[in-house]
């Protein structure tokens, strides 16, 4: 049988082929993210604070339910995610250690509701732009996202007081 393919066509239809194996890999990386933080922010207190907020928005994006463990951050001691309620006519907080997430569900992380709790800033952080918070799922896989902190004057109307967790050292620290 006579070669009529010259040694270069054998050379570009390899690599047309290899290329070819590359984009499901680049395109699973992108459907492997489980959730997509939306809208992340938290108020920027005054010096000597210790406790404040953190709020945002996350859809599971993926075809499975995920739980949400716990979050994380390099700027303080402590994130936890607790939730408000009225108790007795008492406003109370209840930290939430678990959160499931069903597939396509958004979760609300908003004032007077579910929200972060930023406990102990490990600098100070007053003039921080943003906080490095990483998103903990049950199955290992992590969520990096920014909290864009924003000054009191800029706030939406809708919070009023409800960022301010200053008065909140109700865990000891």
């Amino acid at each position: 049988m006579k070669n009529i393919f010259g040694g270069s066509t054998i050379l570009v239809t390899v690599l047309f082929w290899s290329s070819l194996m590359t984009i499901p890999a680049a395109a699973s990386a992108e459907a492997d993210s489980t959730v997509v933080v939306q809208n992340a922010w938290s108020p920027q207190l005054p010096p000597g604070i210790k406790v404040t907020a953190g709020y945002l928005s996350a859809v599971n994006v993926s075809a499975s339910p995920i739980t949400i463990t716990g979050l994380s951050s390099p700027a303080y001691q402590s994130v936890e995610m607790h939730r408000s309620v009225i108790e007795d006519g008492m406003a109370n907080m209840v930290e939430v250690k678990e959160l499931l997430v069903s597939p396509g569900e958004r979760i609300e992380f908003s004032p007077g509701g579910l929200h972060l709790m930023l406990i102990n800033p490990i600098a100070a952080t007053t003039s921080a732009k943003s906080v490095p918070i990483k998103l903990h799922l049950d199955n290992g896989d992590l969520t990096d996202f920014e909290l864009e902190v924003v000054p009191r004057h800029a706030q939406p109307l809708e919070v009023g007081n409800a960022y301010d967790h200053s008065a909140h050292m109700h865990h000891g620290r």
